[in-house]
Parts: structure tokens; C-alpha cells; sequence
């Protein structure tokens, strides 16, 4: 597992002294004294450090890389009356960073598509990742040959289920395989080159959807029913690799549900005001190795529930699955309903929801734990509504109704062609506080938007501090906007 050192940052004009952990004698960092060395920029006093760290998962433990923001193309800007201020960001030292002429207000950090809104002084933009360090990936023309065996008689709605976190490969795949099929060879495009000398190991399985009778209705069920571990795998890149695995039925699990759904239509106007309830999901998968960073890696599936509204009966009864994958893998459960939302003839869709260790959520009511932010607003004006606004857009809105919200994410989406439905996404806002003004870099004069405004709580996580760490249980709940024409 992850070796940590103490490495104290004496950084000239930046007053910060922050742990980081070893990340290994070829990773470029230093540990010891870092120094950004005589006749560095003096950022002030009050000028936040942040930083970032790739904490690498795998069967090797977690390996850490650190990451060059000023590489990486970070930038940091701070609102000011109509306008926002372009901040320097400043190398303070080996794995910290800083701005210029520090603002008294908040700033944001954009990553990507990202900002991060924080007034804290030190941030942590480290993120966990499924998949070991040093991985490689190919530039294209490389191919996988699958040859599966013992397949269960295969139907239209099966899919073959990929998983290897060593290469950091998680998929689900729909197989256009003839019906009743047992044995076929399926050619996969592959990026991430599979490599058994570093302790990679692949893991295929057979998700069977089927009718299932529960005290409550019949639903759609989608257990994994076959499952196997492809022999020790090396991908040559640039070539088509063959593999031959043999499916046979896994070790056998099961979890007792009980599934309140019609709980979860107090949501519905919460999300937005002609928000209609949707099909509900319930699925339980292991988190590869670790539960400790919480939902860092998709889990593969295990058993899938799909349920269509009207809900007027709860579900009750056992779930039975196989599961294939190692028994220190903690397993999770997660619940969510889907509300769809017409905009100009378009039916767009959203989630509200949660994850939990299936140990404290096996025969516990599933019920709605956090629901959406309350009062959204545009400008001050009813955001629900569609408004013509002139820019800055400030987007705010009040505390959940249904539990503790302990950041948010304001998501910007453009309505392309404006007078259509279709909606293309743009970028987001992370934040603790319960208003954000949008960067103009996301959005143009004359072009709609609208606005997802999603509430959450990872665990208590902070998200001013550390935004993009997530821990158990994991709440959500989403808000929708209506149509905002920038003029």
C-alpha cells in the first residue's frame, strides 16, 4: 500500500507547510525540503497552495503520481463585479501551487471542464483512479479476440461484463450473439494494453436479463449468471491478440431488499416542475480492492433491478446473484430513480439517489435520502422558468428539503440548435456555498442553457477542499432548470 513521508514545503511568499505522500524514487518528486528557491514570486500571505495527485489503484496497492497543474492547464479566476479576474498561477515549490494577487472573495479553480469554487487555503485536487501506474495505452490498432465458452443460452438483452483493475478496464457490453448461442469469438477494440507480468488479471462474466417475480411486482433482473478469469494475458500492441476463457457458474451471493418505491415520487416536483417519475434502478457490485475511497471506480454489476413506474407496492424478497471477484471486495448497493424532463418537445432525463456498503443498506427501507436543492434561481429570477438574462449568470438556490447537502455542482448544458430539446454539455461548477456565478467561458451571447443543479453528500466529504474525493454513502439528487437565453 501507499508509503507516506513528510515532506515540509518552505515556500517563499506562499506560508504553507502540507504533508504529501511518497510517491516512489521515479516519480520526480522530491521528498525532504522543497524551495522554490531565491527571487520567487511573492504571492502574499494569504495566497491559497492547492495541488494534485493521481493516487493510482490496483492489485499493486496505490501507487500516487504527481501532476504538474501548470501542465495540465489549471487556471484560476475570481468573480469581480460584471467580469472575472484572470489570476497567474504560480509553481510555489516541488507538487504545490499558488496565484497572483490573491482576491478576499472566492476563488475558482478550473480543471478541464471543471471549476472548483473554494475560499480555503489549501485545497487538495487529488483524485483516486481505478488502475496501476505506468499503464499503457495504445495509439490504435490493437484488438482482443475473445474466445468464450459455457456462455448460458443467450438472449437479445445479455451483455458480457469486462473487468480488470490493473489495466483499469471496467465494461459493459451488449453482443449482437445469435440467440441461444453457448460459444462465441467476439473481436474487442482495446486501448489499455493488458499486461499479466504486471498483475493484471481479467475477469469476464455473463449479465443474463430475465423476468423476476417479487413481492411486489415482476420486474427486470439482470444477475450475473457465468463468469471466468482469462488465462494470464499480455497484449502486443498494434496486433490482434486471441484469448480463450472458459465461463462457468460463479460462487453463488444474495442480499435482502426492501424497496419503498413509491417513496421516491415526493422527488418529483423537487426536480422540476413537469418532471415525471421514471424507471427506478437497484444494482449491487463489489468496489475493486478498497471501500476506503469510496465510489472512485464504477463497480461491476452483480444484479441489476429495473423497475417502471406507477410504484404504488414496495419490493421485498431476496436477490440472488453470482460473484466471481474476491471476497475482500466490499460489495455496495446502489439505488436511484430516473425523472424525465420535457424541454421544447425533448425528454431529457435525470437521477436522484445514493450508494452504500450493502452491509448497512441489506433490509434497510431504501427511501429517498437527499433531494434536490430547494428555490433554485437565475439572476435572482424563478429559475425554474425559462428567462432572458443578461450576463454575469449567477445560478443560487437553498438547502434540500430531504437531507444534508454538503456540496453542490451547478452543470451547464447548451440547447443546440437553441429552439430544440437537445442538450450539450458544456462543463460544471463544484462548490460548497449555495450560489455560483458561470464562467463566460461556458456560456456565448444569443446561445440557451440550462442549468443541473445537483445537491450531494460523499460521505461528508469537503468539496472547497478536497472536490474530487468520494467516500460512503454517496447522496444526490438533481434540479432541473428551464431554458436560459443569454443576451
Amino acid at each position: 500500500m501507499r508509503r507516506l513521508a513528510l515532506a515540509l514545503l518552505w515556500i517563499t511568499g506562499c506560508s504553507s507547510e502540507q504533508s504529501y505522500p511518497d510517491a516512489g524514487a521515479d516519480s520526480g518528486f522530491a521528498v525532504g525540503v522543497l524551495d522554490s528557491g531565491p527571487g520567487a514570486f511573492d504571492a502574499g500571505p494569504q495566497a491559497p497552495v492547492f495541488w494534485r495527485l493521481i493516487h493510482h489503484v490496483s492489485g499493486l496497492g496505490t501507487e500516487d503520481e504527481l501532476i504538474d497543474l501548470i501542465d495540465a492547464g489549471v487556471q484560476v479566476i475570481s468573480p469581480v463585479q460584471s467580469d472575472f479576474q484572470v489570476h497567474q498561477v504560480v509553481a510555489c515549490g516541488d507538487g504545490g501551487f499558488t496565484i497572483a494577487n490573491p482576491p478576499a472573495g472566492p476563488i475558482y479553480i478550473g480543471l478541464g471542464s471543471t471549476y472548483v469554487v473554494t475560499r480555503e487555503p489549501r485545497i487538495d485536487l487529488s483524485v483516486h483512479d481505478l488502475g496501476r501506474r505506468g499503464l499503457v495505452v495504445s495509439d490504435g490498432g490493437t484488438s482482443l479476440s475473445l474466445s468464450l465458452s459455457g456462455l448460458d443460452p443467450w438472449t437479445s438483452s445479455d451483455q458480457l461484463e469486462l473487468l480488470s483493475g490493473g489495466a483499469g478496464i471496467r465494461a459493459t457490453l451488449p453482443l449482437p450473439l445469435g440467440q441461444g448461442v453457448t460459444a462465441a469469438t467476439v473481436p474487442l477494440s482495446v486501448s489499455a494494453l493488458i499486461d499479466s507480468s504486471q498483475g493484471d488479471v481479467v475477469y469476464a462474466g455473463q449479465l443474463a436479463c430475465r423476468p423476476l417475480a417479487l413481492d411486489g411486482g415482476t420486474f427486470s433482473s439482470c444477475p450475473l449468471v457465468k463468469a471466468g478469469i482469462l488465462p494470464a494475458t499480455t497484449l502486443i500492441d498494434h496486433s490482434q491478440n486471441q484469448v480463450a476463457v472458459a465461463l462457468t457458474g460463479p460462487p453463488q451471493g444474495s442480499a435482502v431488499i426492501d424497496w419503498p418505491r413509491g417513496d421516491w415520487g415526493v422527488l418529483t416536483s423537487l426536480v422540476a416542475p413537469n418532471a415525471s417519475q421514471s424507471t427506478q434502478y437497484l444494482y449491487i457490485g463489489p468496489v475493486p480492492y478498497t471501500a476506503d475511497f469510496g465510489a472512485y471506480a464504477s463497480p461491476p454489476e452483480l444484479t441489476t433491478l429495473m423497475a417502471q413506474p406507477p410504484a404504488p407496492q414496495a419490493v421485498t424478497g431476496t436477490l440472488s446473484f453470482g460473484n466471481p471477484y474476491p471476497a475482500t471486495w466490499p460489495l455496495v448497493l446502489q439505488v436511484y430513480q430516473y425523472f424525465s424532463v420535457t424541454l421544447h418537445g425533448n425528454t431529457s432525463y435525470v437521477t436522484c439517489g445514493y450508494s452504500d456498503l450493502l452491509t448497512r443498506l441489506e433490509g434497510v427501507p431504501l427511501r429517498p435520502l437527499l433531494s434536490p436543492p430547494a428555490g433554485l434561481k437565475v439572476n435572482n429570477l424563478d429559475g425554474t422558468v425559462p428567462h432572458t438574462v443578461v450576463g454575469p449568470v449567477q445560478v443560487s438556490w437553498g438547502p434540500p428539503a430531504i437531507g444534508t447537502a454538503t456540496g453542490y455542482s451547478v452543470e451547464v448544458l447548451q440547447v443546440v440548435p437553441p429552439n430544440s430539446g437537445t442538450l450539450v454539455w458544456v462543463g460544471r461548477v463544484v462548490t460548497s456555498e449555495t450560489s455560483v456565478t458561470i464562467p463566460g467561458a461556458f456560456m456565448g451571447i444569443g446561445n440557451v442553457y440550462v442549468f443541473q443543479v445537483r445537491s450531494m453528500n460523499f460521505g461528508g466529504v469537503s468539496f472547497s477542499r478536497t472536490p474530487f474525493e468520494t467516500a460512503f454513502p454517496a447522496l444526490w439528487a438533481i434540479a432541473f432548470s428551464g431554458a436560459v437565453t443569454l443576451q
